[in-house]
């Protein structure tokens, strides 16, 4: 033992320990939030650049249809309109369309009312075209006139009137009889066969008036 460190310069010591690995953690607080906000900082650019790379999708389709020959590649079809609504988008719209609705309806329900009450009228002309194309059916012509002005004016007006007097009264309400036309008028209505003894133009002229007092005379009732 004395000898080796008689001998040995290097006897008696130690062998130093291997030195510790540097850590790559920061040492400081200060540095860790340094590190944190940079960390923070690379994911925030790299989602926008995704995000950007995302975007720009369209036009590398648009490149790639291009580059293969059909410009059209990649598009797609616009979707059509929506169909245009007939309904009023604003209330005051709707109060006209309710108005003009109720308007129109007033209307078709007055005319169909006049339509109804100039029913008999309609009845009356029919009556007069048969009486016109028969001579025989002539003795049906006072009670005609008869019965067209009592459905249009009071009966008490009517019922009583005879011979000049209903003649008359028939010239007031737009007809043109002759003052001759009430002898036949009362005969006829009493003796049917006189109508094969009238005359043609007697018979027409009587028509002719009695077509004159339905379409012009003006209801009472």
């Amino acid at each position: 033992m004395a000898g080796s460190s008689a001998g040995d310069p290097m006897w008696g010591l130690r062998e130093l320990p291997p030195p510790e690995a540097i850590s790559w953690m920061p040492q400081t607080y200060g540095w860790g939030i340094v590190a944190l906000a940079l960390a923070l900082g690379l994911t925030w650019i790299a989602l926008r650049r995704y995000r950007v790379w995302q975007q720009q999708a369209y036009r590398r389709l648009a490149e790639a249809g291009s580059s293969a020959g059909d410009p059209m590649w990649g598009l797609r079809e616009l979707p059509p309109p929506e169909a245009i609504s007939w309904m009023p988008q604003t209330y005051g719209w709707g109060i006209v369309a309710l108005a003009l609705a109720l308007g129109l309806t007033w209307i078709a329900l007055r005319r169909y009312r006049v339509w109804q009450q100039q029913a008999y009228r309609r009845l009356a002309e029919t009556d007069l075209s048969e009486i016109a194309r028969d001579d025989a059916r002539l003795a049906h012509l006072p009670a005609l006139l008869r019965r067209t002005a009592l459905a249009a004016f009071p009966r008490q007006e009517v019922a009583n009137l005879h011979g000049s007097e209903w003649i008359d009264w028939l010239n007031q309400q737009g007809a043109s009889f002759l003052p001759d036309d009430a002898r036949w008028l009362d005969q006829l209505a009493y003796d049917p066969q006189l109508a094969k003894q009238s005359e043609k133009e007697s018979t027409t002229r009587l028509i002719a008036s009695s077509r004159l007092f339905i379409r012009r005379h003006r209801a009472r009732v």
